[in-house]
């Protein structure tokens, strides 16, 4: 994530000013064509997340599921 937020400071940084109208459009189309993006990146790492969190579940599931059955036996 700090290395994402650098990465974002030097690219801003190189970034047209917004000392004209024509720059300042150019600079709000280069923000939103960067914002989502960074959305994007977001979403795959939830779901990566949420992709993990539901395999840990499932292990558990069928652990319990084991342990049930052999203490039923």
């Amino acid at each position: 994530m700090i290395e994402r937020a650098r990465a974002r400071r030097a690219w801003e940084a190189n970034l047209p000013a917004a000392d004209d109208p024509y720059r300042a459009l150019e600079r709000a189309k280069a923000l939103e064509e960067q914002e989502m993006l960074e959305w994007k990146y977001r979403e795959e790492e939830i779901q990566r997340v949420q992709e993990e969190r539901l395999l840990t579940l499932k292990q558990l599931v069928a652990d319990l599921q084991d342990q049930k059955q052999i203490e039923q036996e």
